[in-house]
């Protein structure tokens, strides 16, 4: 089977300085992924095809410096709806035939699968912050946050999906801070050294919208458990070279990024997730050349 699809994506901003240090903008664009055809086996519920989706995305946000240059701050809040939102969702025609929430035959009964469908509308709105501060000469502090709420617009019965929904791997929170500290040294032609610690925090988030549960089949819906990572850096700057040893992932977290549903893991009783890497220590040379 073939499909053909046409349309436009416009993109429109604007903004306005309202004094050297303070500026406000706001923006509205488009843009939409490619549908495309499921390689389906049986008589799958959803259509061997889907459609393209589309974004709509709209913000408005201030980027400012205050205190002679010393501190910056940024703020941006958006506003995205999806239309026909693509998800990668089980087919419920694996359900079996007379089951209350099977659907109707043909359509029933079917080899289990999983397949890109359009499944309706979503929403996501959030709030993004950042603020830098040089805080002495020598000292320099940052932090960074987004809130996020991002959800289904209206219900997926064939799904068992409710409107309000989270959507898969959208942590309502996360956010970052550090700290660098520099001073003067005379090391081997070297003139200055820093040593800077950063911390970023993810909250939970679902693997997938579907709430299957391990006796549903092999790909059950899974909170992943929110995360710190940690990371310490010292270096040594020179014209010509820059020397850094670094300890990333300081408390050696085992993160979970993504709980796959994909295989038939959970169904044989294990799991299959994938995870950030562990702690590392190492050294970093940077060497320039030329002028």
């Amino acid at each position: 089977p073939s499909s053909d699809e046409t349309d436009g994506v416009p993109k429109f901003s604007a903004s306005w300085s309202i004094t050297d240090q303070n500026m406000v903008y706001a923006h509205y664009s488009e843009g939409f992924r490619p549908g495309g055809t499921n390689r389906g086996r049986g008589i799958p519920f959803f259509p061997t095809q889907y459609d393209a989706d589309k974004l709509e995305n709209f913000e408005i946000g201030t980027k400012n410096t205050f205190a002679n240059g010393r501190v910056r701050f940024n703020a941006t809040y958006f506003d995205m709806d999806w239309n026909d939102y693509q998800l990668e969702v089980v087919d419920p025609s694996s359900r079996t035939c007379g089951n209350d929430n099977a659907p109707p035959a043909p359509a029933c009964g079917q080899p289990w699968q999983k397949v890109v469908a359009n499944v309706g509308n979503a929403n996501s709105t959030g709030l993004e912050v950042q603020m830098d501060w040089v805080a002495t000469d020598r000292l320099t502090l940052g932090v960074n946050g987004t809130w996020l709420d991002a959800e289904l617009k209206e219900d997926v019965p064939d799904l068992g999906v409710a409107a309000g929904s989270r959507l898969p791997l959208s942590p309502e929170f996360k956010g970052a801070m550090y700290a660098q500290y520099n001073w003067d040294v005379d090391w081997f032609g070297a003139n200055q050294a820093w040593m800077r610690l950063q911390w970023s925090y993810t909250g939970d988030m679902l693997n997938q919208v579907e709430p299957l549960t391990i006796d549903d089949g092999p790909a059950p819906q899974i909170l992943q458990p929110s995360y710190n990572i940690g990371d310490l850096i010292f270096g040594v700057d020179h014209t010509n070279w820059n020397l850094q040893l670094f300890i990333n992932n300081l408390t050696d977290e085992r993160a979970v990024l993504f709980a796959n549903p994909y295989e038939f893991d959970y169904f044989f009783g294990r799991s299959r997730v994938t995870v950030n890497r562990p702690r590392e220590i190492g050294i970093r040379w940077i060497q320039r050349f030329g002028g």
